[in-house]
């Protein structure tokens, strides 16, 4: 009698409003096999492309789902309810695992497969390989020229220019978060002038041309769905881009450009930075002067979360 096994890919949704979907976890069960959960030990690679993702918290759930599929296994009626239906059983055991709703986490459909081989281990070795091959591939440790490495140059530029600004203005800078249902932003440099202008460095020097092109829809969409609660705080953003070093990229990066370019914000490549530094002095020096004095703080009447 021919034996199937069946499985279910947890996959994780970063963002409803994207719909980017990653997968995550496996779930097998094979007859005469405990049940198991499996998951990638680096979840780095979704980072590479959401840095705001909380990799701590998707490890906890994780950790947590393999121990009750342990415990799960554990059932007396495990045998029962494989014997009956194994779709229905691996259906109560992703019930146990999460409660269906409209969270980030959820199991995709319910795969079946012919038993092709008596090396269940095989199997599941097999089928780990196909989901999560590139979160298992070595990661490149050469440094990348991502939002860090902006923001420390244009502290850098800053301080350079006019130390006295930087000190006064930048040096305790407290972060501010734009938010609204939806989405927010978190900025850790912003700067008056007739309006306050939030910087954002975004960092395209990654590997894959998909990366590059999801970050520049993802910070699109967020310019966008913040616009109006940036006018609220008589705002506008800054966005600060750092190009790709792998030359092959290079086009990819352009229209990159051109997709923040439709947003409201506006867009300043790397190679400008220091143009745009001596536009932020200017823009302080102004303001004083508007203001008469340099009375206080700069941003006494910035509201921060």
């Amino acid at each position: 009698m021919e034996k199937y096994f069946t499985y279910r890919l947890l996959r994780y949704r970063y963002s409803a409003v994207l719909d980017e979907i990653f997968n995550i976890g496996l779930l097998v069960t094979i007859p005469g096999v405990e049940s198991q959960f499996l998951f990638p030990n680096n979840l780095k690679r979704i980072k590479e492309i959401y840095p705001e993702t909380d990799e701590k918290h998707l490890k906890y759930y994780l950790d947590t789902f393999k121990k009750l599929t342990l415990n799960f296994n554990q059932s007396n009626r495990i045998e029962l309810f494989f014997k009956e239906d194994p779709k229905k059983y691996i259906q109560q055991l992703s019930n146990y695992l999460i409660t269906p709703d409209d969270s980030s986490l959820y199991f995709g459909k319910i795969q079946t497969c012919l038993v092709y081989t008596p090396n269940t281990d095989k199997i599941v070795s097999q089928l780990f390989e196909e989901y999560f091959f590139p979160y298992e591939k070595p990661i490149d440790k050469r440094i990348l020229n991502d939002e860090k490495y902006l923001q420390k140059a244009i502290r850098d530029n800053i301080k350079k220019v006019n130390g006295a600004i930087y000190r006064k203005h930048f040096q305790n800078l407290e972060p501010i978060k734009i938010s609204n249902n939806q989405t927010h932003l978190k900025f850790d440099l912003y700067w008056p002038n007739n309006t306050t202008h939030f910087v954002q460095p975004i960092g395209f020097d990654l590997k894959k041309a998909d990366s590059i092109d999801n970050k520049a829809n993802r910070f699109f969409g967020k310019f966008f769905q913040l616009e109006e609660a940036a006018k609220q705080e008589n705002a506008q953003f800054d966005a600060i881009v750092s190009r790709p070093k792998d030359r092959k990229l290079f086009k990819t990066y352009d229209s990159a450009l051109q997709i923040l370019e439709k947003a409201p914000c506006t867009v300043y490549e790397e190679e400008k930075l220091t143009t745009y530094v001596d536009q932020v002095i200017t823009g302080i020096e102004e303001h004083l002067r508007d203001q008469g004095t340099a009375r206080g703080s700069l941003f006494d009447d910035t509201i921060i979360e």
